[in-house]
């Protein structure tokens, strides 16, 4: 038995640990209290579109940091998440990329950085200033972090990268060592392409696994809980476990209640004691594993535009229109739309297209398209969270290097609230209304910007905070 599979002394009998747990500290390692983690492997890209609940992109947001063609063929990665400080977080990535690129990549971005220094720590090298860390391991496997701790924090970037080298060297105490509750969590999840857990349930956390209904005192109380999911062409398999405070008398009960079940009909659960396991395995045609009618293989698509999704048959069996529903989830409420009044066809064939009215449904809603007779879901959509259009507005800028300032004037195009603008220059970020008395800046409006000797020959640009666009970026000319 490998050191990931002993038995670590939790007083838990029950099954081994996943091997990725040796990546996660215990939170007194440094002192900035509880977290929630996340594992993916070379699984993840199939698996993550198929979560078991709405809204839970969040929980995976870390480790997208490894979605792009730097990280080609992940082994896989874990990260660690604070609360809902997302600029406090932790990053591990094993295999999938080229250290000696990488770490060349990282000097190059450096080299006139000021305030970054390195030093070598547990085989890697590591490079950091008072917030950040990046560390890269030659091992086999090779393994690259990231560390990241907002400046109100009473530890950095570089001590999260360092406690995650010691607790996978096995040189720190480790997340399961002496808390149960993280040990008996860890146990039940197994290594699928994606896993999440809160050891302690809090922030986010509480909006997938708190239960729903009531506040009384027979509300069951989650102390921690997970998920994880694996998908292929079969299907997908979800696992979620729940660890309460007192045993639940009503499993299944407290399953209709939990938010992350909330796609989820009649799951299988085992109990024991106080931790709470359900099961669901899904089709690749939307069916899960306690129906008792399969429905026809069809595929759908759904283009969300405005007011209006589109429904389109893509593939597969041709269904009777009779025997269609969309179903749009909002508010605590269903309505419920027969195929045969959005379409005059009597039977529904790919390439068919419909097209239904979602204006006065909630951002996040679910649409769901079910066969009825099953009742089977065939497809099932979570419309789009609001979004806002990125305005489209002109600026200009005018340096004077007598009075070693800048200003910035609206020129053109929308009025924006200015609570939403920033100026930002040399890593200095200003808030419109911290230059300005404006509520609005429209055509017209400008501010102006002290400019300091490190200014010159740096970037300077507007920022819209809302959706992170930059609206209008210039350099300032070096002084002469």
């Amino acid at each position: 038995m490998s050191e990931d599979e002993t038995d670590d002394g939790d007083g838990d009998e029950g099954p081994a640990l996943p091997a990725f747990h040796s990546w996660l500290y215990a939170p007194e390692t440094i002192g900035m209290g509880s977290y929630t983690y996340t594992y993916v492997d070379d699984r993840f890209e199939d698996s993550s579109r198929e979560l078991p609940s709405r809204n839970v992109d969040w929980a995976t947001e870390t480790v997208t940091y490894v979605d792009n063609e730097q990280f080609d063929g992940i082994d896989h990665a874990v990260s660690i998440d604070y609360r809902e400080d997302r600029t406090t977080f932790g990053l591990a990535v094993v295999d999938g990329f080229d250290p000696a690129t990488m770490r060349s990549e990282l000097e190059d971005a450096i080299t006139d950085e000021d305030g970054v220094e390195t030093e070598t720590y547990a085989s890697h090298d590591v490079y950091f200033d008072e917030e950040y860390a990046v560390a890269i391991g030659d091992g086999t496997p090779a393994t690259y972090l990231v560390g990241s701790a907002n400046a109100d924090r009473e530890a950095t970037g570089r001590d999260i990268v360092e406690a995650m080298i010691d607790a996978r060297a096995g040189t720190a105490t480790r997340l399961h060592e002496g808390d149960e509750t993280a040990a008996r969590l860890l146990r039940r999840q197994d290594e699928r392409a994606v896993v999440f857990g809160a050891p302690t349930l809090q922030g986010r956390a509480e909006s997938l696994f708190e239960p729903s209904s009531g506040d009384g005192t027979d509300t069951p109380s989650v102390e921690a809980a997970g998920f994880s999911v694996d998908a292929d062409e079969s299907g997908s398999r979800y696992r979620v476990t729940v660890i309460t405070e007192e045993p639940v008398e009503d499993p299944d009960g407290l399953a209709a209640d939990l938010p992350v079940l909330e796609r989820v009909d009649e799951p299988s659960v085992t109990q024991d004691g106080v931790v709470l396991t359900y099961e669901v395995e899904r089709t690749a045609d939307g069916t899960d594993s306690g129906d008792e009618r399969s429905g026809p293989k069809a595929r759908f698509e759904v283009e969300i535009d405005g007011d209006t999704a589109e429904i389109t048959h893509t593939s597969g069996d041709s269904i009777l229109a009779d025997e269609l529903e969309v179903r749009i989830e909002t508010g605590g409420r269903t309505r419920t739309i027969p195929f045969g009044v959005l379409s005059s066809a009597d039977e529904v064939q790919a390439g068919h297209t419909a097209s239904v009215s979602v204006g006065d449904a909630d951002p996040g809603s679910d649409l769901r398209i079910v066969w009825t007779p099953g009742p089977t879901v065939l497809h099932a959509e979570t419309l789009p969270e609001e979004t806002s259009r990125v305005p489209d507005a002109s600026f200009e800028i005018e340096f004077d290097r007598t009075l070693d300032t800048a200003t910035v004037q609206h020129t053109g195009g929308d009025s924006i609230p200015a609570a939403e603008l920033d100026i930002v220059i040399n890593r200095r970020t200003l808030n419109w209304p911290k230059l300005s008395n404006e509520q609005t800046v429209e055509a017209g409006d400008s501010v102006t910007v002290d400019l300091t000797e490190d200014d010159y020959g740096e970037s300077i640009f507007v920022g819209w905070q809302v959706e992170g666009e930059i609206l209008a970026s210039w350099s300032v000319p070096r002084s002469q």
